[in-house]
């Protein structure tokens, strides 16, 4: 968009549109790092509800 001379969003894509210009993107490495973000999230979370039903992280504390 800093390339084309636009203001919004809706200006840019429509120019896009007309000039039938198309932008491909690998995204695979941004998938994987998404997917382990996602796997440490389930663990903060399983985390966070045992202190919030047991007031402790660990079992023996």
């Amino acid at each position: 968009m800093q390339q084309i001379p636009t203001l919004t969003l809706s200006a840019y894509a429509r120019k896009m549109l007309i000039d039938e210009y198309i932008i491909t993107l690998d995204l695979q490495e941004v998938k994987g790092h998404t997917a382990q973000l996602q796997k440490t999230e389930v663990n903060v979370n399983q985390i966070a509800t045992r202190i919030n039903k047991t007031g402790r992280i660990y079992a023996d504390a």
